[in-house]
């Protein structure tokens, strides 16, 4: 706490858990929460929690229907997307111009492969998406991460 109070000015007001650790933590008008402790699960749980309503991820579908995507395609983003993070290892990954096989996707982690639903369903983003490249691809996964999380975290302050 004291290397953050060095670089504001403003109040600092703490809910400790014990002594390294904090549940939330206000800086001025910003409010930083554990989430992990509010939200206890991956990010495919607590998508799946929203259940897929439109009206449940506001920023996801206001971001792709500004960059003309349909309804259609961005209803097939309201899930958490799959991505060969192990298969991703040198740059010219990025200019292949389709996904890698199912097995491209074994995650050395957790030891296992996504499920053929999943690689079905990331086949499918890329072709509806029309993605040129694997770079595309990342992109796209990316900003819908972010995004979905966002929704998420709108969602729980809702709540």
């Amino acid at each position: 706490m004291k290397v953050v109070s060095k670089f504001t000015a403003d109040k600092l007001n703490c809910i400790p858990e014990n002594i390294g650790k904090y549940k939330a933590m206000d800086v001025g008008q910003l409010q930083f929460l554990d989430s992990f402790q509010h939200m206890g699960m991956g990010l495919d749980k607590l998508v799946e929690c929203l259940g897929g309503k439109l009206e449940k991820f506001p920023l996801t579908v206001r971001y792709f229907t500004e960059k003309g995507y349909s309804i259609d395609k961005i209803k097939l983003l309201l899930r958490k997307g799959v991505f060969p993070y192990d298969w991703t290892n040198s740059w010219d990954k990025f200019d292949k111009t389709s996904l890698p096989p199912r097995k491209g996707f074994y995650s050395l982690l957790s030891q296992q492969n996504i499920s053929k639903e999943d690689y079905e369903h990331a086949q499918k983003v890329w072709q509806e998406f029309e993605m040129k490249n694997f770079g595309e691809y990342h992109d796209l996964y990316l900003k819908t991460d972010v995004l979905l999380l966002a929704d998420v975290f709108m969602n729980y302050t809702i709540m």
